[in-house]
């Protein structure tokens, strides 16, 4: 029988790529086409690889941010059911994310199909290059999003027929991180320098080395993520934004390496995130909410830390910030869209308040990636795209890295001092040892990369989620004085329970069932 493959032309409009609330596999095809007529066409070819990119990651469209299954936020959603990604009662008949094992490997699978057609497509020779580029890094990607879930994973690189067996078994952690950083070498030759103009949004060769950076990083290969970092930085094709805010509110930001890129198709919003984090009384569900651990981990303008700072006083607590504290986190008397918030108790957006549901149980919520002009998120469109790779994060990676492999040489402080310039943050104390720079580099990274989906996965990496996420989470309560001061006390939100296992999520029951070999995460 002759293969259908359905091609949507909508797929491809100026960018290139394209994403939107409702994926374009959900939507009705507009014609099917024979395989045979894709691989014989250059351009059916590309708007099938176009359809690759919809897999990219994106946490501007989930209902809370996977940052609230860390120790830096909460969600109002209970996420959005049980059982909660951040209580670890889960199991592998049902916990969040569970989709993603199948989402990724059909994505995978036609990176196959594509890797095995694309260098007999007639056309143009420097499309068609750059084309194997790109699925090569895409499927790269795509393991790389398994492995940080799952561990070490089944790799399957060829074709299987939907009436092949399913008998595959689970390569090692190293088998996988080995596999994603050769992809990586054999996608950047392959690759355009930058791209820009109507290729804007498309896989590039920052894209690919900036992924080999992350994968040796979380994989603890020191000094090779180290070299990688640098090699990006190095490569001055991209510089670090002015102004912290426009990296994440501007379409195009010359710190940005790679973004899922949003345009809008239907008329409606084209990612969720005002709707999803903006505080109820401003039209939003509240959201991801930070929580006062990730307050606390703001320095003050000098550089120290709350507790070592003169500059700290805990019932002023907001005052002479980190200046990435006000572009990230929406705190009480903060203005927001020309009124002050209230999220005092009994405030319109306070603990109890008239929220309800939506309301925040630790009087913070998310500022950053929310759009202050939108004035109500359910009707307006949101055209910001989700952040993938970024100059600043190149700069950590090699700080961190460069740190374990030698210590804080002056490579090291000119990494971590270079993100902090941008904020205007002083720079680091110099005479630091390499235990103390690591936990100044972890913060930095928590704080820079702050809602961005690097913290559920830096606590894991660095295996320290038992000691942040068994026991209490706090927020602030804020009443009012008799003088009519206000009165600001850290409370008890949540407690919650890690176990090892937790470390990585269990393959669900019924992919165990349909590969006997697939062997279960330990602990489930």
């Amino acid at each position: 029988m002759k293969k259908i493959i359905y091609i949507y032309s909508v797929i491809f409009i100026s960018l290139g790529i394209i994403s939107c609330k409702n994926t374009l596999l959900e939507q009705a095809p507009i014609d099917a086409i024979s395989e045979v007529a894709v691989w014989s066409d250059i351009k059916l070819a590309r708007l099938y690889v176009n359809d690759l990119y919809n897999g990219l990651p994106d946490g501007l469209s989930d209902w809370a941010m996977l940052d609230a299954a860390s120790d830096d936020a909460d969600n109002t959603f209970g996420w959005p059911n049980p059982p909660r990604l951040n209580q670890s009662d889960y199991s592998p008949s049902g916990f969040p994310y569970s989709d993603n094992w199948g989402k990724y490997y059909g994505y995978i699978r036609r990176a196959n199909i594509a890797l095995e057609r694309i260098d007999a497509v007639k056309g143009d020779t420097a499309i068609k290059t750059s084309l194997k580029g790109e699925i090569i890094f895409l499927r790269a990607m795509y393991y790389f999003e398994l492995t940080k879930f799952w561990g070490g994973i089944p790799l399957i690189t060829k074709v299987q027929q939907l009436n092949d067996s399913l008998n595959v078994t689970r390569n090692t952690y190293n088998e996988c991180v080995d596999f994603i950083s050769s992809e990586c070498n054999k996608a950047i030759p392959l690759l355009s320098l930058k791209s820009s103009g109507e290729n804007k949004g498309r896989i590039d060769k920052g894209s690919a080395m900036s992924l080999k950076a992350r994968v040796l990083l979380y994989s603890g290969r020191w000094a090779e993520a180290a070299a990688a970092a640098k090699a990006v930085i190095d490569m001055n094709q991209y510089s670090l934004e002015s102004n912290y805010s426009d990296i994440f509110l501007t379409r195009s930001s010359n710190e940005v390496i790679l973004a899922k890129q949003h345009i809008n198709i239907t008329g409606q919003n084209t990612n969720n995130v005002d709707k999803f984090s903006n505080p109820s009384s401003y039209g939003g569900w509240g959201g991801t909410t930070p929580t006062q651990e990730f307050v606390d981990s703001y320095e003050m303008t000098d550089g120290k830390s709350i507790t070592a700072s003169p500059l700290y006083n805990d019932q002023d607590p907001y005052k002479n910030r980190d200046p990435r504290f006000y572009e990230t986190v929406n705190y009480n008397g903060a203005i927001w869209k020309g009124k002050a918030l209230d999220s005092k108790v009994g405030g319109t957006d306070g603990p109890q308040g008239p929220s309800g549901g939506d309301a925040s149980k630790t009087s913070y919520y998310m500022r950053k990636w929310l759009t202050e002009s939108i004035k109500s998120p359910f009707n307006e469109e949101n055209l910001t795209n989700w952040v993938i790779f970024r100059l600043a994060e190149m700069h950590l990676i090699y700080a961190e890295a460069q740190n374990e492999v030698v210590g804080p040489d002056p490579s090291v402080y000119n990494a971590v001092n270079a993100v902090r310039a941008r904020s205007k943050m002083p720079n680091l104390p110099a005479g630091l040892s390499k235990d103390e720079m690591r936990i100044r580099i972890r913060n930095e990274r928590r704080v820079e990369l702050a809602f961005e989906d690097h913290r559920f996965f830096d606590i894991r990496r660095w295996k320290i989620a038992e000691s942040l996420l068994n026991g209490d989470l706090h927020g602030m309560s804020i009443t009012v004085n008799p003088d009519n001061t206000l009165k600001y006390t850290k409370i008890v939100f949540t407690t919650r329970k890690f176990f090892p296992k937790n470390y990585l999520l269990p393959i669900a029951q019924s992919e165990i069932v349909k590969d006997p070999k697939l062997v279960q995460n330990p602990g489930y």
